[in-house]
């Protein structure tokens, strides 16, 4: 008889269930695939993938904080700058900081690289979306780096 602990979803096996890399299979993307959006470099941890954990967050971050320092940490903000926030948005949790942060921020000197500051921070969003596709697909198809990693038979297209 299974106890909560060994049914998936249930009681505190659920999150073990989900991150098992003892076993063949890949890890449930769900989990995996939200700490991603919200951490920059989240879901690589969760996955137990510390290297590409290092470096999405080595990128991500430095370039959010720099694209806020350029254009006066005013850039972030789903008001003066909609469509750029969607984009800022990929990187939850440090979007969420800064618009918290910054909503009171009003420019009073002339930032001539401002436009520049805006694209970074949502350059940074973007990066952090290929590295959410990242995590998803070492979930649903096996992480390269693993060697016993092999692609689902039924998702493999055949040419000719």
């Amino acid at each position: 008889m299974h106890g909560a602990e060994d049914t998936p979803g249930v009681g505190a096996g659920w999150l073990s269930s989900a991150v098992d890399m003892t076993r063949n299979e890949p890890p449930r993307p769900g989990l995996a695939v939200l700490l991603a959006w919200l951490v920059p470099g989240g879901g690589h941890l969760f996955i137990r993938r510390p290297w590409p954990a290092l470096f999405v967050a080595g990128a991500v971050l430095p370039l959010f904080v720099l694209g806020m320092h350029l254009a006066g940490y005013e850039n972030v903000s789903p008001v003066r700058h909609s469509w750029y926030f969607g984009l800022q948005s990929l990187a939850a949790l440090p979007t969420a900081f800064a618009t918290l942060l910054t909503e009171d921020v009003v420019i009073t000197r002339h930032l001539p690289h401002r436009s520049v500051g805006v694209l970074y921070t949502a350059v940074a969003g973007l990066l952090n979306l290929m590295a959410i596709a990242d995590v998803w697909a070492r979930c649903r198809r096996g992480d390269p780096a693993d060697e016993t990693a092999t692609p689902d038979p039924s998702q493999v297209e055949t040419i000719g």
